[in-house]
């Protein structure tokens, strides 16, 4: 079980936990919370396993990072994957690459056969870069929007790789 939080950890936690937070708000808690209470609260998070950490937290947890946390920010993302939330599972993969995870392509090769298409859509946001230059992964993006094409619900992983350059075409 992890550690009691200090009150001023509390907070910030309190303060990252709502689901709508104005940026500038989100900007200015960013750059007032001190280092000590970034890495005592993203240690907590890392070693908390239930209840699940919420989309919000991990959505925002990131902007936090700095060397004293980096490593439990990367365990938070990693275990929280397979969230059962999907904006969840979105949020750590975006927030991977964010942090510059090393094995962030493999994550998103990963991703990109999530079940939803908002986690799919931050799976393509993370490898239409390394598509650049691998020919493997833009092989694999070009059957992916085909293989999508005829699906709907994955609107925005379509849109995204048609905006890339790799569209339904054969």
């Amino acid at each position: 079980m992890p550690e009691a939080l200090s009150d001023a950890a509390k907070k910030l936690l309190a303060a990252i936990e709502v689901p709508e937070m104005n940026p500038v708000d989100q900007q200015k808690l960013e750059h007032e919370t001190p280092p000590r209470v970034r890495d005592e609260l993203m240690a907590h998070l890392a070693q908390r396993f239930e209840p699940p950490v919420t989309a919000p937290v991990l959505g925002r947890a990131w902007a936090f990072a700095d060397a004293g946390n980096r490593r439990a920010l990367e365990q938070l993302y990693l275990v929280n994957l397979r969230s059962t939330n999907h904006s969840a599972r979105a949020a750590c993969v975006r927030a991977l690459g964010r942090l510059g995870y090393a094995d962030m392509d493999d994550v998103a090769l990963i991703a990109l056969r999530d079940d939803h298409d908002e986690v799919s859509a931050a799976a393509v946001e993370i490898l239409v870069k390394r598509a650049r230059t691998d020919a493997l992964v833009a092989g694999l993006l070009r059957h992916v929007a085909r293989a999508r094409a005829a699906q709907p619900e994955f609107q925005s992983t379509r849109e995204l790789l048609r905006a890339h350059g790799f569209d339904a075409a054969p």
